[in-house]
């Protein structure tokens, strides 16, 4: 009887403890807040965060809010810059020495048309009016300058093909050109990235670390650096370890409260859970997935977006 209860009581702890809801740490955040995330620039793949507007404040629309440090950019907008315009005199000395090859050829036809002219009034002087050998030489004559007549023009018809090919050469090397400094003069046009909206500055998370985003921190191309965050449509983020996932589902409500405002209570029911689970380095082992709750209520005042929450489920 004694082993009956035991077990009878082992089995209802180990119920009440699995049916235990979790509790959730997150921050307030802003449905429709600016996401600012690392550009992807030219010449490197990852980015160094330079500087950011102080988490908390408030800012302007249009004010800078981060700089992205520029690395190599400037020094490549320079380099590509001078490579445009040599490729501009390089392409303008081929396009003349084509020009000028044509005009040669040009001028190498009129004299043989003139030299071929000339041979043709001399072969039309009998043999009668003149010795047999005078006669047979003008007829050589003639024949030699209506060959020449052909290589001239067979040269002419030469250098306008070959210009008439080199052109879209030059035009696609200088555009290659255009385009190679045209991205690093984007790039550099993007490493300051201002403020859609007024708002407050919220600084990102590393989604593999779980940390703040502070500058200096180098980051890849899509990382969510800040978000300008507005009271308008504020919600919950959390994250729940994979091991209470099991209580987690859209629908379920949530009992909030900041770590700055323990005094107040709100209602929030989770509307999204993530379908899968990204690791934490700094956190405790396993995996947690993202979850998003919205308020029930509007929010009071001092919930602000950033504050850091913790949440249980009910």
């Amino acid at each position: 009887m004694t082993r009956i209860l035991v077990s009878t009581y082992g089995v209802f702890f180990a119920l009440t403890m699995q049916a235990a809801p979790p509790y959730l740490t997150g921050v307030v955040a802003d449905g429709e807040s600016q996401q600012i995330e690392m550009p992807s620039l030219a010449t490197a793949w990852m980015r160094q965060v330079e500087w950011l507007a102080p988490e908390g404040s408030s800012v302007q629309k249009g004010e800078v809010v981060v700089r992205v440090a520029p690395g190599t950019l400037i020094e490549q907008a320079e380099i590509r810059a001078t490579a445009l315009e040599e490729q501009r005199v390089t392409t303008e000395l081929n396009r003349a020495q084509g020009e000028l090859a044509i005009l040669d050829a040009e001028i190498a036809v009129s004299q043989a048309q003139s030299m071929r002219d000339l041979a043709w009034l001399d072969a039309q002087i009998p043999a009668s009016a003149n010795n047999e050998l005078s006669f047979e030489k003008a007829q050589l004559a003639l024949a030699d300058a209506e060959n020449a007549l052909r290589l001239a023009n067979a040269t002419l018809a030469n250098a306008k093909a070959k210009q008439e090919e080199l052109e879209p050469v030059l035009a696609m090397r200088i555009a290659h050109s255009e385009e190679e400094l045209r991205l690093v003069q984007e790039s550099l046009a993007r490493v300051e990235i201002r403020a859609q909206q007024e708002g407050i500055m919220v600084y990102g998370e590393n989604e593999r670390t779980g940390n703040k985003i502070f500058p200096g921190e180098t980051m890849m191309p899509g990382d969510l650096i800040a978000t300008i965050a507005t009271h308008a449509q504020l919600l919950f983020v959390f994250w729940a370890h994979d091991a209470d996932i099991m209580h987690i589902r859209p629908g379920k409500r949530l009992a909030v409260v900041a770590d700055a405002l323990p005094e107040i209570t709100v209602e929030a029911e989770i509307t999204l859970v993530s379908d899968y689970a990204s690791s934490r380095s700094n956190w405790s082992q396993g995996g947690y997935f993202k979850v998003q709750a919205k308020p029930v209520q509007q929010l009071p005042r001092e919930f602000l977006p950033g504050m850091a929450v913790f949440a249980q489920a009910y």
